[in-house]
């Protein structure tokens, strides 16, 4: 082969890489999509949340620099999760940047938030996307009928009922409907002890997973007691984020494959970053009209306030109030038998009174959680450590129903990255229990016998 022939070769196969790639991630569709997202939250923030919670420390201040420079982090992070295009995680992380990263950089450009927080979140962000484990070739396959070890399905319902008899017990047979009535309706019935870790597992991990298994094994009975059972557990616990799978889930369906199954290479469906973007989108638009049009405030602040502003707002504070405190060297955790522990109150509470509002609990995510603990040597020792569960979780991809992986996974990586330190969020909030999960359900790990399987390769 002469040098004209090896060139055309090199030009004619980064062209066709160049093809495969924006057919695997359109990315400026979706980035055109994500900043018509942000332009709505940009307008959400300044429209409704500084005027109705100005007085919880929403501000306004407009910086020119910042929104440039918050629109290229934009660009970056969505350029990153291109290049990652073929992790098995890449749909998880895809929702962490729309529900964490994206309000974020609203809040950097138009709230004053905390630089050293914003820049620190979007490094770490950019980095784990960057780093995600990728299949090699073609051997991941997204094949809906992919069994579901039904003794795991058993369990899951057993645990979830005992679950819901204690929680209907020990709340008296009390029971919250309406969003308003929920921070009441918790604060009257807060669960301690090893309860809590199970309120927690059931809501976040257990619940997804047996709506996700009956959606893949398909039957309206089916879909509708795990439907039953989510409602359940919100009525008992008062939580609105036990409602939020319910989408989730249908979103991993319908992108996988819905009822036709068949194999599709891992996180290249563009129908998903697109359809995701788009619908949160338009819900979005929906949710400040009826505010605009019938001055409804409830559900603005839930979605507003709450899941979209709140995370970065607490993020700021923890790096603005550590920063000027000192860390707590984990001497609130593991530590604590070693070094004294600064505070008189725990860590959330004193953030509340911090903030002028005592006696509530102010919680935040794993990126101001590690600086925190220890600065931003505490930052890079959590970032090692979620590289690693990236790893391990990402090990058992190939062999779990793709609908039934992401479900699982959500909501534990959802807290991680906006409202609980690491440790935490494996523990309590189940991101330790979803990995053994995933482990057994790729069959990596038997039920029944000591031999593990050799896992796929990852690169």
């Amino acid at each position: 082969m002469n040098r004209a022939e090896i060139q055309w070769s090199l030009k004619n196969s980064l062209v066709h890489s160049r093809r495969h790639r924006a057919r695997d991630f359109p990315y400026f569709r979706v980035l055109i999509l994500a900043l018509l997202f942000r332009a709505i939250l940009d307008v959400g923030y300044v429209g409704f949340v500084v005027p109705i919670f100005g007085y919880d420390g929403f501000v306004y201040e407009m910086a020119p620099l910042r929104y440039a420079i918050s629109l290229l982090a934009i660009g970056i992070a969505i350029w990153c999760l291109m290049v990652s295009r073929k992790s098995v995680l890449i749909y998880v992380y895809y929702i962490v940047f729309l529900l964490v990263i994206l309000p974020a950089t609203t809040f950097y450009a138009l709230g004053g938030a905390n630089q050293y927080s914003f820049f620190a979140n979007l490094i770490v962000y950019c980095a784990l996307v960057f780093f995600l484990p990728r299949h090699k070739g073609e051997e991941l396959k997204n094949d809906l009928k992919m069994a579901v070890d039904r003794r795991v399905i058993y369990t899951s319902i057993a645990f979830i009922l005992f679950c819901a008899g204690f929680l209907l017990i020990s709340s008296g047979g009390n029971f919250v409907l309406g969003f308003e009535d929920v921070y009441e309706f918790r604060a009257e019935n807060t669960q301690v002890g090893i309860f809590a870790y199970f309120t927690n597992w059931a809501t976040k991990l257990v619940a997804p997973f047996l709506l996700a298994s009956a959606i893949v094994r398909g039957g309206m009975m089916r879909i509708g007691l795990a439907l039953m059972v989510i409602f359940l557990l919100y009525a008992l616990t008062g939580h609105k984020s036990v409602l939020a799978p319910i989408g989730l889930c249908a979103i991993a369906y319908f992108f996988n494959g819905g009822k036709s199954g068949g194999s599709r290479n891992a996180g290249v469906n563009p129908g998903f970053f697109l359809a995701s973007t788009g619908a949160l989108l338009a819900f979005t638009v929906l949710i400040y009209a009826t505010y605009v049009i019938y001055e409804n405030v409830l559900f603005p602040s839930v979605f507003f306030r709450r899941t979209y502003f709140t995370p970065a707002f607490l993020n700021s504070v923890y790096f603005e109030m550590f920063s000027r405190q000192g860390f707590v060297y984990w001497s609130n955790s593991f530590l604590s038998p070693f070094i004294d522990y600064p505070y008189a109150d725990t860590i959330t509470h004193e953030v509340g009174a911090y903030l002028g509002r005592d006696g509530m609990g102010a919680n935040t995510g794993f990126v101001a959680s590690g600086f925190m603990q220890a600065g931003y040597l505490g930052v890079a020792i959590y970032f090692i450590a979620v590289a690693s569960l990236n790893y391990f979780v990402a090990r058992f991809g190939s062999r779990v129903n793709p609908v039934i992986f992401n479900s699982i996974l959500f909501m534990p990586y959802l807290t991680l990255f906006s409202s609980s330190d690491l440790p935490t969020t494996i523990l309590t909030h189940g991101l330790g229990l979803a990995a053994i999960l995933l482990a057994v359900l790729s069959k990596k790990v038997k039920i029944k016998g000591r031999s593990f399987s050799r896992p796929s390769s990852i690169n």
